[in-house]
Order: C-alpha cells, then sequence, then structure tokens
C-alpha cells in the first residue's frame, strides 16, 4: 500500500490491501498424499526445499552456496522444484561443487505439497518478489520458512520475521545460518497454518463483502 500511494499520490489511510487469495485447505488436502519420488522416501536427512522458476532472480545459486556451507554440522538434503533456463548453469554449479549426491532438481512437480509437508524447511531465495504465494503454502503445510528480505512482499507473509527468518538478498553465510537455525528451532507448525489462513480463500471473499458492504452502505 506504502508503494501505491507513493506512485499515485492516494493517502496511504484510505488504501485498503486484500491478498490474492491462496487456497490453503485444498493445498492441507494434497500435501497429505505420498511423495512420488524415492529421493525423498528414502532420505534418512532432513530436506530443505525450494519452489519456483528457475529463473535468475529466483537466485537458487545463492541457496546452493547456503546449503554447500550449512550441512558441515549434520547431513542434509536439498530439493529445488521448478524448471526454467538456468538448470544448465545450476547444474553445473552443483557438479563443481561436488553436490550431486545431495541435491536434486526434480524439475515441474505437480504436487509440490506432499513435497513441502515430507521436508524440514522452506527457502525462497529471490532478489525481487510479488506477493510470494509459495511462502504462504509452505506455510500452509507447516513447513518453517527462510527468505530473503527482498523487494516484495516476503517480509510481510512473515511479519518482519515472526513466522521464519529473513536474510539479506544474495547472502550465503547468512542463509546458511538461518537453515540451521530454522533446523534446530523450527516455528511451530500450528502459528505457521494459523498466519497462512489470513491468506486463504475464505478471509478473503470476507474481506471483499466487508468492503462492499462499506462502499454501498
Amino acid at each position: 500500500s506504502m508503494d501505491l500511494a507513493h506512485t499515485t499520490g492516494i493517502s496511504e489511510e484510505s488504501i485498503r490491501v486484500i491478498h490474492n487469495p491462496v487456497p490453503v485447505q485444498q493445498i492441507r488436502l494434497l500435501s497429505r498424499m505420498a511423495v512420488d519420488s524415492r529421493w525423498v522416501s528414502q532420505s534418512e536427512a532432513p530436506i530443505v526445499l525450494s519452489v519456483g522458476n528457475l529463473w535468475q532472480h529466483k537466485d537458487h545459486a545463492t541457496l546452493i552456496r547456503a546449503f554447500e556451507l550449512a550441512p558441515k554440522s549434520r547431513p542434509l538434503r536439498l530439493a529445488i522444484l521448478g524448471e526454467g533456463p538456468e538448470r544448465g548453469p545450476l547444474e553445473d554449479l552443483i557438479s563443481r561443487m561436488g553436490l550431486r549426491a545431495v541435491v536434486a532438481l526434480p524439475g515441474f512437480v505437480a504436487n509440490p505439497y506432499a513435497w513441502m509437508a515430507s521436508s524440514s524447511v522452506f527457502v525462497l531465495p529471490s532478489r525481487r518478489e510479488g506477493l510470494p504465494t509459495v511462502l504462504v503454502e509452505a506455510m500452509a503445510c507447516g513447513l518453517s520458512p527462510v527468505a530473503t528480505d527482498c523487494p516484495g512482499g516476503s517480509a510481510e507473509v512473515l511479519e518482519g520475521g515472526k513466522y521464519g527468518l529473513l536474510t539479506p538478498v544474495g547472502d550465503a553465510p547468512a542463509m546458511a545460518e538461518a537453515l540451521l537455525k530454522s533446523l534446530e528451532r523450527p516455528v511451530d507448525p500450528k502459528l505457521l497454518v494459523r498466519r497462512s489462513n489470513e491468506f486463504s480463500v475464505e478471509n478473503a471473499v470476507g474481506q471483499y463483502k466487508a468492503l462492499l458492504a462499506e462502499l454501498l452502505a
């Protein structure tokens, strides 16, 4: 709303923000399905998960560097779900770092929510974001999040760090530290689910109804 007020000159007090609705109930149902991947079912080590197109501004390279720094204290695995033009460079980076046994790029996955339910930490390493629906989806699955404090809505969704750790953009050591902290002290899943409900379809419909009633009064 601050950006909109700045651009349009409308006072911030008169702007009402209603978030893009997320079908959190449906996501929770899908998260209870089995993961169709031996990579997950055979994993003893905790899984760090990221979901998003393999584009440069999603900055999965920083996540891979952070992952390489983090597991020295404990075994870990990393999965990045999604497809895109950065696959080649990311695969090269994984190979150069000798991480092929513990980092997977499974491509597009029809039900990422089952992966979320089987993982220990969710990471959104983007250099910029809109309202990051995927962050809300991970929280709906009770998955402890780490996100970059990038331009966009990540800090808002996490309420400045109340619901997950925020790290500086492009900072692999800080992200590695946040990963380990989240593994040791995950955010209470009930809290995460409750926060995700604030972005639910039902909540958005209620807000639209209230706004219409106000406008028509």
